[in-house]
C-alpha cells in the first residue's frame, strides 16, 4: 500500500474514529500525507473536513501512473 498515494483527513474532535487511528496509520504509511482538521468532528458535512476532503481529491487529478 505503501507505494500508493494517500492523503488522511482527521478531525480533532472526532470520537466515532480517534485521532489515535490516524496517526497510527500515518505511522505505518509515513508516505501518505497527515491533515488533522481542528475544530472538526467526524463529518463530512463539517467546514473544515469538506474542504479537506475537496483539497485531497483536486490533489489527484492530476496524478500519472
Amino acid at each position: 500500500m505503501r507505494h500508493i498515494p494517500g492523503i488522511i483527513v482527521q478531525g480533532r474532535y472526532d470520537f466515532v474514529c480517534p485521532i489515535a487511528n490516524a496517526f497510527d496509520l500515518h505511522r505505518a504509511w509515513p508516505e501518505a500525507y497527515l491533515r488533522i482538521v481542528p475544530n472538526a468532528g467526524h463529518s463530512m458535512y463539517d467546514e473544515g473536513i469538506l474542504y479537506e476532503l475537496v483539497r485531497a481529491a483536486d490533489s489527484f487529478k492530476n496524478l500519472k501512473y
